[in-house]
């Protein structure tokens, strides 16, 4: 199926966050294209495991739009997850055009254009991950997954129909109910602190309880999905707009008390020092309603920025 991405799309922007060939969810195919493992949320297990597939007619440049694929075959819910995943629903021109005229964001609309948010497509596993990040960094985060991802499920062949893979595709993340077959010994044995084993145990049984539900909280609006969200042991403000941002796809999140944020924001300005979260809000203001856009843009500059 082809889908159009307004403000356009480059695969080659995102990889880094992709993580290709870094044992991540997506992996890169033989032609270019770029595909992942899903498993149905409500039903879990191998045999409820299907492929989304993204391609797109240009690797080395913005592109307008991309092919999308399923495997099994007419899998709508497959569809949907990966436009999703990219944020393919979202037209990033008119910001892109803001960009070329903002002060803090020009000199990324020269160099970050196709760059888009990557979404993940199930609550649950952007939940476990976003628990897993709290207060260590993203390379420690990592490794806690790829732990993790000894209690998960593997995965059923690879389409055949489809270009072989570059790198070997990870089995899948455990589902909720496999990761309560697990104790909180047991987590902390994979190195995980106490409070986040407690967290993720919590969040399992109350997704299975069908208590946190993304279509409820998207209903109850982004003020609505904070409070539900920090109303839950274990979530506070910081992973709460994280998983607004990249979980539930809210396209107008900006989480200005991030280190990350701040940091490109004095490096862009030539600040003395890093503005404070209050400064930095009231400077994203003028980005409504793309500021998990320019989020994404001053996060992927502070990266490229580092020493």
């Amino acid at each position: 199926m082809r889908q159009p991405a307004p403000g356009g799309l480059h695969l080659g922007k995102m990889a880094w966050r992709l993580g290709l060939g870094k044992n991540a969810d997506w992996v890169l195919l033989a032609d270019g294209s770029v595909a992942r493992a899903v498993r149905r949320t409500k039903a879990p297990g191998p045999a409820s495991v299907f492929f989304i597939r993204l391609r797109l007619p240009h690797t080395e440049k913005i592109s307008l739009w991309a092919d999308l694929d399923v495997y099994p075959p007419g899998e709508v819910e497959g569809l949907q997850l990966l436009s999703k995943a990219f944020s393919l629903s979202l037209d990033l021109s008119p910001f892109w055009e803001m960009a070329r005229h903002d002060p803090l964001l020009r000199p990324m609309a020269q160099t970050l254009p196709g760059l888009r948010p990557l979404v993940e497509v199930d609550f649950w596993e952007g939940a476990l991950k976003t628990v897993l990040g709290q207060q260590i960094s993203l390379l420690a985060a990592g490794r806690l997954v790829e732990k993790l991802r000894a209690w998960g499920s593997p995965l059923p062949p690879w389409p055949t129909a489809w270009p072989p893979p570059l790198s070997s595709p990870p089995k899948l993340l455990p589902s909720p109910d496999e990761l309560l077959a697990h104790s909180q010994e047991e987590l902390r044995t994979l190195g995980l602190a106490g409070p986040k084993a407690r967290t993720l145990l919590a969040l399992a049984q109350r997704i299975l309880a069908g208590d946190l539900v993304p279509e409820r909280l998207l209903d109850a609006g982004e003020e609505g999905a904070r409070a539900t969200l920090t109303s839950f042991p274990g979530i506070g403000p910081w992973s709460a707009e994280n998983l607004l941002l990249f979980t539930l796809g809210c396209p107008d999140i900006f989480p200005a008390g991030d280190l990350g944020l701040r940091r490109a924001a004095q490096k862009l300005l030539h600040l003395p020092h890093k503005p404070s979260p209050r400064e930095l809000l009231e400077l994203s203001s003028v980005w409504r309603p793309y500021r998990s856009q320019a989020a994404l843009c001053l996060w992927e500059t502070d990266r490229l920025l580092r020493p």
